[in-house]
């Protein structure tokens, strides 16, 4: 039905469509989806940044995975409790932080609540510790 008034008030404009126009016409974003553009860094910015300007890194994987491998100075706020611990992060609501997990998933999620929490420089570590690791960066593995 969408489909058809959409098409219907298309022709009626004179506007040409394409697939690609249709779906967006019968689809469109909703605001929360249009409302965050993730900004990414690779993982050699993001380790420049750390080194250069004093950039924090957020992990926010579970503990169990942090044991295996994390990045050094890393702070580990768990996705599940970020919320309830944002306090811990208040003196760097100006800073740059840059929000990690395995693969970027995760860390995108805490992006969206760092920066709907008031913090200005967020960035989400793009594909990750995985990422980081392949690109032969340093991580620390927790003992005991």
């Amino acid at each position: 039905m969408y489909k058809t008034l959409a098409i219907a008030l298309a022709l009626a404009s004179g506007t040409v469509l394409s697939a690609d126009n249709i779906s967006s016409l019968t689809h469109p974003q909703t605001a929360t989806s249009a409302q965050y553009l993730i900004p990414t860094v690779t993982p050699q910015v993001a380790s420049d940044a750390v080194t250069q300007q004093h950039a924090l890194i957020v992990d926010v994987r579970e503990t169990n995975e942090v044991t295996a491998a994390h990045i050094p100075g890393a702070i580990n706020i768990p996705l599940s409790q970020l919320k309830q611990r944002l306090t811990e992060l208040d003196n760097y609501k100006n800073s740059e932080i840059i929000t990690q997990c395995r693969t970027g998933g995760r860390s995108a999620e805490a992006l969206k609540i760092l920066t709907a929490s008031g913090f200005t420089n967020v960035k989400n570590l793009e594909g990750g510790i995985l990422a980081w690791e392949k690109a032969g960066l340093k991580t620390e593995k927790k003992c005991c």
